[in-house]
């Protein structure tokens, strides 16, 4: 999991009231293929989102190609929850991501940009700069 810190709060939520409320974005998964065959099962970890699904297909286009890797797209809505942010419809039990992260990487977005950086690799070392992190640009 991500954390968020205040300032992404904030304009994560200014990002949704611009919206009017509500805000669609698209989520690129990762699905470790070899956990899903041989491991725990299936599950998807949030590793890029987008502001519109081309976007978010081109990122996800952007990963090495892989026997053991499948990357999804899936839109969430962030809506409005009194003094912060929620997925109108929660993640489904596979997909092991919060709201937080989803705002950290919405907060990733350049203004005027369409997609944050994506996570390639084992996710362990975070996203800091220069670890694995593909982009649009």
């Amino acid at each position: 999991m991500i954390r968020a810190d205040p300032h992404a709060w904030r304009a994560a939520i200014a990002r949704v009231d611009a919206a009017g409320g509500a805000l669609a974005v698209w989520g690129v998964l990762y699905e470790d293929r070899y956990e899903t065959r041989f491991g725990d099962g299936f599950y998807l970890s949030l590793r890029g989102v987008a502001l519109s699904e081309s976007d978010a297909r081109r990122l996800a286009a952007l990963a090495p190609p892989g026997e053991l890797t499948h990357w999804h797209v899936r839109r969430y809505v962030l809506v409005r929850a009194d003094a912060s942010l929620r997925i109108d419809a929660p993640p489904a039990r596979e997909e092991e991501f919060s709201v937080e992260d989803i705002v950290a990487q919405l907060c990733e977005i350049a203004e005027g940009g369409g997609a944050s950086k994506l996570l390639v690799g084992s996710g362990a070392e975070g996203r800091a700069p220069g670890h694995n992190l593909l982009s649009l640009d």
